[in-house]
């Protein structure tokens, strides 16, 4: 029974919050009440946990149906979308939702659905799957288009108001290779995102204790590729659709952590004390967290500021890898430009204008943000 309160424990919390400044995992949705169908289910995971690695032994999604695989560490990263990094995004290629297809989204080896999201609003629907793989492993699965039979039977087939998990009343357990869910993506981009956390490894992060203080920071500290658990001929028929913008861009899944310490790239925040975590703030047009990276597409990623997403184009000549700069670099952006100052190993400054030149030297406007 040691294991079955580990893994209770390791339940993982998300939700939605609203203000100027948030904190990140600070309200857990309702267990439920029947704790002892949960433990049961939970007990046989460990137990098959117990006696062998964890494999995958069936795909996911058929790989055909993708145009390519955004890597960890690539999509935004900053403000209410910091969570994203965490995870990989699935591109569709058009016929696979073309006249309303979807394809098939798959159990990879026996797990347990333990909570979900199934929300409406502004017209859309959409559901969020988490299942426990292992004592560690939990697997996540976002922009689902529609669940299966059994996990609308589990659940429920009434969208809620709001995109908050829920626990299950009974625990879902589902076998290797079943149909979970079917899904198109988001409606105009249609893409879908997977996400794994592992609590057996850490991403390197520059400051880890910040990343400690919350859920949404434990889950990007423990980020990992879902296809690191696949036999190597699988995995490589997902590993060659990696890449920001099309395939073979990148040659790896990626990290969640961008974080080079000394340099510019990585995520950064407001606050200099770890105790606020992950916790998103605005400032004017500064946001917080602030990620800036370069993507494999050889792009620069400032997310965000002044509500948006600064792509600095691979052949901008202003373009420089930001695990590059050690002391100041200007961006030159659509009108306007982005100005870094590394001031030290954990503070850096921030001055962005969506009009004029880069200026010779930094604003006295500009905002300061630490690791």
């Amino acid at each position: 029974m040691k294991m079955v309160a580990i893994l209770l424990a390791a339940v993982l919390v998300s939700g939605c919050l609203s203000g100027e400044t948030r904190q990140w995992g600070e309200s857990e949705p309702e267990r439920p009440e029947n704790s002892s169908d949960v433990s049961n289910v939970v007990e046989e995971v460990s137990q098959n946990a117990l006696e062998a690695p964890l494999v995958f032994t069936h795909e996911i999604f058929d790989p055909d149906f993708a145009s390519h695989i955004t890597p960890l560490g690539e999509l935004n990263g900053g403000y209410s979308e910091a969570q994203t990094i965490g995870g990989v995004m699935v591109n569709l290629k058009p016929e696979a939702y073309a006249n309303n297809n979807e394809i098939e989204v798959r159990a990879p080896t026996d797990m347990i659905l333990e909570r979900y999201a199934y929300w409406s609003s502004g017209g859309e629907k959409g559901w969020v799957l988490h299942f426990r793989v292992s004592p560690d492993v939990v697997l996540k699965y976002d922009h689902i288009t529609r669940a299966s039979d059994g996990v609308m039977d589990a659940t429920t087939r009434t969208p809620s108001s709001d995109s908050r998990d829920q626990f299950l009343t009974k625990p879902l357990a589902v076998k290797a290779g079943e149909v979970v869910a079917y899904t198109s993506g988001t409606s105009l981009a249609h893409n879908w995102n997977i996400y794994l956390t592992d609590a057996t490894q850490e991403n390197n992060f520059a400051n880890r204790e910040r990343l400690t203080k919350d859920e949404a920071g434990r889950r990007l500290l423990t980020a990992r590729c879902p296809f690191d658990f696949y036999p190597e001929d699988l995995k490589r028929e997902y590993m060659d659709l990696m890449g920001y913008s099309r395939a073979g861009q990148s040659q790896t899944c990626g990290t969640a952590s961008r974080d080079v310490s000394g340099t510019l790239s990585g995520m950064w925040h407001f606050s200099p004390d770890a105790e606020t975590g992950l916790r998103e703030e605005l400032d004017g047009i500064y946001a917080s967290p602030l990620s800036v990276f370069r993507n494999s597409a050889g792009e620069t990623v400032v997310h965000q500021v002044d509500n948006r997403r600064l792509d600095i184009q691979a052949d901008e000549p202003t373009n420089k890898d930001p695990a590059k700069i050690t002391s100041e670099h200007c961006y030159r952006t659509d009108g306007g430009y982005a100005f870094f100052k590394v001031v030290s190993a954990t503070e850096m400054k921030f001055a962005y204008s969506d009009s004029g030149s880069c200026p010779s030297a930094l604003p006295a406007s500009s905002k300061t943000y630490y690791r």
